[in-house]
């Protein structure tokens, strides 16, 4: 049998500790030529990065951001 170390579960008050900024970048499509926007986080240890998938709708993209930040305890740039 072989020992393993116990690890804490991460409970939803952790991610409220997150911090961080959270963005909204555009971005070009470079096969068809079409403009989108991605949803880009980084904590405030800067030890979590994260990016969205293609979001075509700007005020989707800019809800979600939103959304994300007040989620994860962070600021909206």
């Amino acid at each position: 049998m072989r020992a393993t170390a116990k690890r804490r579960p991460v409970f939803a008050s952790d991610i409220l500790k997150l911090g961080g900024r959270v963005r909204v970048v555009e971005a070009h499509d470079r096969t068809d030529g079409s403009d989108f926007f991605r949803i880009s986080y980084i904590s405030a240890g800067g030890d979590i990065a994260w990016q969205s998938p293609p979001l075509h709708d700007p005020d989707i993209a800019d809800a979600s951001a939103r959304t994300l930040a007040a989620f994860v305890n962070g600021e909206k740039v």
